[in-house]
């Protein structure tokens, strides 16, 4: 798209119209939107910004202000924002749907789940109806929904995108956990999009004024062109999601396993994620969530968000003792694992155990699903899913490297 602007076969306002088109057309059977900005989207593609985003149509979770660092960042690269997508409550489930905007349904088959929280962004993206725009991810909640929706997402090191604007705000205790980042069609787009919107922000109080590294040439064959990788395969996968990652294991000629010690790890990580994404969380929410009933009027809050609090309701509150203990074990863990990635400082691994599953069907979604995704989050790892199923976890502020060799899986399969 911004090729064909800059070479003038395509307008602005014609490309606008080709994405409000298909708004219009899909939305009503997808429902990935919460709000549109159509009519000063159209007013803005007539006299577009200029920058490396001129004139191409975005999209925010709606958990992003209009005003948040990264949306401005956007419209100053710019880029034209088309409206905020669905969530669902509290950004806690993996699937997306609320009481006051529904459900949203997987462009690939509408019987399906886009995944959560970012679910609606996803299904907008995959539809056409937007180019790429940004997410938030606190347990795979961009990652998730790229995978259920086959489209690329990258959840960066804490503070590399500045998560200003965003609600909740992504602070400690769960600190390292919540991060926004990019969601496009394929990690060019990524690549794009990370670069209009990472840099230092003050006003974000992880971020830190890291210079940006030049990526590896993706078109060099690997391995010469990447660090050593290493695959990850430590929990039984669907079938089909195990091929797709020992396909990748080959083309990148990564090593076999991990160290044993590492596995272990793993299911480490994965407890304390628990521990922290919803324990701890629940402390913050109870009081919304069970705040006193209006009189005569069932609860407000959607069948999703119930299910998982009923869950975490019947688990202790966690205590003072407790929290101090865990927020020591995540340290550990991490320099245990960054320890281990001076040896391979990229993993490849699963995007989740399974695939996409229909809309409320529990009878094979757990929290285990998301093993693949959770120690990311725990241990604040920059982490990527790529449109051809897999993903790529690195070290801190090396995301250049996770995008270069997306960038290369794409190219391969393409």
């Amino acid at each position: 798209m911004r090729d064909q602007l800059r070479s003038g076969a395509l307008t602005p306002s014609e490309l606008m119209e080709s994405h409000i088109a298909a708004i219009e057309r899909d939305n009503p059977r997808l429902n990935a939107f919460t709000e549109l900005f159509l009519e000063q989207a159209r007013a803005a593609a007539r006299a577009p910004r200029p920058g490396p985003l001129s004139g191409i149509p975005l999209t925010i979770k709606a958990s992003l202000s209009y005003d948040s660092t990264a949306a401005r960042r956007l419209r100053h690269a710019g880029a034209i924002l088309l409206g905020r997508t669905n969530t669902p409550p509290f950004l806690m489930n993996y699937e997306t749907g609320n009481s006051e905007t529904g459900r949203t349904n997987n462009p690939l088959d509408v019987t399906l789940t886009p995944g959560g929280s970012s679910g609606g962004e996803a299904a907008a993206i995959a539809a056409c109806m937007s180019a790429g725009g940004i997410g938030s991810d606190g347990g795979g909640s961009i990652r998730w929904p790229a995978h259920c929706c086959r489209i690329a997402g990258m959840k960066p090191t804490p503070g590399r995108i500045p998560a200003t604007g965003h609600t909740p705000e992504c602070l400690h205790p769960g600190g390292l956990l919540g991060v926004i980042g990019p969601m496009a069609r394929t990690c060019d787009d990524l690549q794009l999009l990370f670069e209009a919107v990472a840099g230092h922000d003050s006003s974000d109080p992880f971020s830190a004024p890291v210079p940006m590294r030049p990526p590896p040439d993706p078109l060099r064959p690997a391995p010469d062109a990447f660090p050593p990788i290493a695959l990850v395969d430590a929990w039984p996968l669907d079938d089909a999601i195990r091929a797709r990652l020992h396909f990748a294991a080959r083309l990148l000629n990564a090593h076999p396993s991990l160290p044993p010690l590492l596995h272990g790890a793993l299911n480490r990580a994965h407890e304390l994620w628990r521990f922290f994404f919803w324990r701890v969380n629940w402390v913050a929410l109870k009081p919304i969530v069970e705040g006193p009933p209006s009189k005569g009027k069932p609860s407000p809050l959607h069948p999703l968000a119930l299910e998982w609090f009923h869950s975490v309701r019947l688990q202790p509150e966690p205590t003072a003792h407790e929290l101090i203990v865990n927020l020591t074990a995540r340290d550990r863990l991490r320099a245990h694992f960054l320890d281990a990635m001076e040896q391979y400082p990229v993993l490849l691994c699963a995007p989740a155990t399974i695939e996409p599953f229909p809309h409320g069907d529990r009878s094979r979604f757990s929290l285990d699903c998301v093993r693949p995704l959770s120690f990311a989050n725990l241990l604040g790892l920059p982490a990527l899913v790529t449109s051809t199923g897999v993903q790529l976890v690195g070290r801190p502020w090396e995301e250049g490297a996770l995008l270069a060799i997306g960038r290369h899986l794409e190219a391969q399969t393409a």
